[in-house]
């Protein structure tokens, strides 16, 4: 079963990669014969249109596929992707199609044994369907509110193959405004970090060290694990209520709103230069806020932890840069790799 889905997925990213391939190609041959303006509506259109067949496809995908749309999203500004790529990307925070419960049960299973010995009741419709995994609300026996997080089917074995079409699929279309080496860079971390991902043992961890950290900070919190109940597969943790982004923006005073920018900024300051550890998937779909601005991180599979000269080379760059020095900003950045390209169109836009 899982090599076919495996044949199935290659199948439709090769369909995916051809139809965008050539729908620039047909861009570029039509654009010899267009003005100026009407070619660049033209290639606006186009890189939209692809844009919306590559979140389609990612959606019933998930996968890695849907977690490089999801990253890139997040670095549309830094990448100068047009917008309104962007916004289609972005789509694919809460986009991912269900996993039939039963399959999920099965995998519960099969990783916990008798389920009734375990929990008073799962809810069989998701909390939300991530582009590695699935989330169903639950209560222990007990009666304590539990989430119960499954890693996806086969996962683990799309990344290389996923990750390899979609850079050729974004290369295809030029969307990636920067060289090859820097995108090649940018996707070997989100290789790294989605390896990292994959690992619930590395998960659960990261958990265990957040949950703690964010005890002392009023205002923030991050779910606790229950480690007797976590496997290689599933992670069992405990449930912390909240609405989504968009649901807060909308509802909230601005009283509220400032508060939870204010804890936003905390919890970013702090998990990088005080846990020396850092929340590296920042997208909407893992912040739960309340009305009183107090807020909620989710999802710590993604962490990037920094060796202490990596957060001095840092703070030293930030403060050449409030200080106006730009040629020391541009050396520590070079330094940092955060700069990799010296041309001189580049350096004067940093």
């Amino acid at each position: 079963m899982a090599k076919k889905t495996r044949w199935g997925r290659i199948a439709k990213l090769t369909e995916l990669s051809a139809k965008v391939s050539s729908s620039y190609l047909g861009q570029r041959v039509a654009g010899v014969f267009q003005k100026d303006e009407e070619r660049e509506e033209s290639l606006k259109s186009t890189h939209l249109k692809n844009a919306e067949r590559i979140v389609d496809t990612m959606g019933i995908l998930k996968g890695a596929a849907m977690k490089v749309g999801q990253s890139l999203a997040v670095m549309a500004d830094s990448m100068d992707m047009p917008d309104d790529v962007r916004r289609v990307l972005s789509k694919l925070n809460d986009q991912a199609v269900p996993v039939a419960f039963e399959d999920i049960e099965r995998v519960l299973q099969q990783e916990l044994g008798d389920l009734d010995a375990i929990f008073a009741h799962i809810d069989p419709e998701p909390l939300g369907t991530a582009s590695l995994a699935q989330a169903h609300a639950a209560r222990l026996l007990d009666g304590t509110p539990v989430v119960i997080k499954v890693l996806h089917d086969g996962v683990e074995h799309s990344v290389d193959t996923d990750l390899k079409a979609l850079k050729s699929i974004l290369f295809a279309g030029r969307v990636l405004k920067r060289s090859k080496e820097e995108v090649d860079l940018i996707f070997d971390e989100i290789h790294a970090r989605l390896k990292e991902e994959l690992d619930y043992e590395h998960e659960r961890k990261n958990l265990e060290r957040f949950s703690a950290f964010f005890a002392d900070i009023p205002g923030i919190r991050a779910p606790k694990p229950m480690i007797e109940l976590c496997t290689t597969r599933i992670i069992v943790m405990e449930r912390l209520v909240g609405m989504r982004l968009e649901d807060f923006v909308r509802q909230a005073s601005p009283q509220a709103k400032q508060r939870a920018g204010d804890l936003l900024t905390t919890a970013f300051h702090e998990m990088a230069y005080v846990f020396r550890g850092l929340h590296a998937d920042p997208h909407g779909g893992n912040f739960l806020f309340a009305l009183d601005g107090s807020l909620a991180l989710i999802d710590f599979g993604c962490v990037k932890y920094f060796e202490d000269q990596f957060l001095i080379d840092y703070g030293l760059m930030g403060n050449h840069i409030i200080d106006g020095k730009r040629e020391d900003s541009i050396a520590m950045a070079q330094k940092l790799e955060i700069l990799q390209d010296d041309r001189k169109e580049v350096l004067d836009d940093f």
